[in-house]
């Protein structure tokens, strides 16, 4: 473990709003920032936070500034020991009409929209939508295997479970007790940044 108690706090930039949250971590507003708690942080483990911006229309600029973050957590010393720090930087990006495309970006959105499918699944299923069910996971399936990022092993495993989950659905007509627990996990999963259990939970690492 290398952090304890770690909350991070987005304070928006004058005329920039935070228009869309994709993890599920608990928050709080107030009244101009939001504070996200993302419990505890270990090495191995690092914890996305994917936040979207509305920026106003503004002429093309090379560096913006989006939002300012605050960082609070008990850290790790070398000694042993724990020791509150507070860590604050800001967020810039450039502005051009064009665009641009992280692939980093690009990749957690895809995990987040698998995240969102599960749980719709789940949803679906549970009002006996048992082809809409399937659908939402085919769906999502199609998005990762049309994607620049495929060929990327965690997404090409999500696809897979995802399709695989959708023939069980098919077949069977609803999800058996330890199929729904087992979606509802890898979604809480990914919505909170735990790949480590995501490693440990995938049915098609297992079997391999």
């Amino acid at each position: 473990m290398s952090a304890q108690n770690v909350s991070v706090e987005v304070l928006p930039s004058e005329a920039v709003r935070l228009t869309a949250v994709h993890n599920d971590y608990p928050f709080s507003d107030t009244g101009v920032a939001r504070r996200f708690e993302l419990g505890d942080l270990y090495a191995r483990e690092p914890k996305p936070l994917l936040l979207e911006f509305f920026v106003p229309a503004l002429a093309e600029s090379p560096d913006v500034e989006v939002a300012r973050v605050t960082v609070v957590a008990d850290v790790l010393t070398d000694a042993g020991g724990m020791e509150h720090q507070t860590v604050r930087f800001t967020v810039h990006s450039p502005l051009s009409r064009e665009g641009q495309s992280d692939p980093e970006v690009r990749r957690e959105l895809i995990l987040m929209g698998t995240a969102k499918a599960r749980r719709d699944a789940l949803e679906q299923e549970r009002r006996g939508n048992v082809a809409e069910a399937s659908g939402v996971l085919r769906e999502a399936v199609s998005r990762i295997r049309e994607s620049p990022l495929a060929h990327d092993p965690t997404l090409r495993e999500q696809a897979e479970d995802l399709s695989g989950m959708a023939d069980q659905l098919d077949q069977h007509g609803h999800f058996g007790v330890a199929d729904a627990k087992y979606m509802g996990q890898r979604a809480y999963n990914a919505g909170r940044g735990k790949a480590m259990y995501e490693d440990k939970l995938s049915r098609v690492r297992r079997k391999s």
